[in-house]
């Protein structure tokens, strides 16, 4: 959490830079938030759904996850699927979506 809030600090989100949203959401806070919640489910036997899950890695987490046993799911959005961050300047404060859109590798 500690890096998600230093990224909204240092990229404030610029009405006039769309891309400033998904600069101050990078795919590596939704990784470390996942990794952490799949420990917790880990250690607590807790089932834990992850919705709209939008980077390659978080969901290799949660595979891995499941694949020793913890009980993961996840969903993906449609807008994941069909736009990724170059889409942004494009496409304007329309594709400001949480979670952020990620880059082509991600999709």
């Amino acid at each position: 959490m500690g890096r998600l809030i230093q990224n909204i600090r240092t990229h404030q989100t610029d009405p006039d830079r769309p891309e400033a949203w998904s600069e101050a959401h990078p795919p590596e806070s939704e990784i470390e938030a996942v990794a952490a919640v799949r420990e917790l489910a880990r250690s607590t036997g807790a089932r834990v759904h992850f919705v709209g899950v939008s980077s390659r890695k978080a969901h290799q987490l949660v595979i891995e996850g499941r694949e020793q046993g913890v009980a993961l799911t996840t969903g993906v959005r449609p807008t994941s699927l069909a736009f990724v961050r170059d889409d942004l300047p494009t496409q304007g404060s329309r594709l400001k979506l949480s979670p952020a859109l990620q880059s082509e590798g991600d999709r």
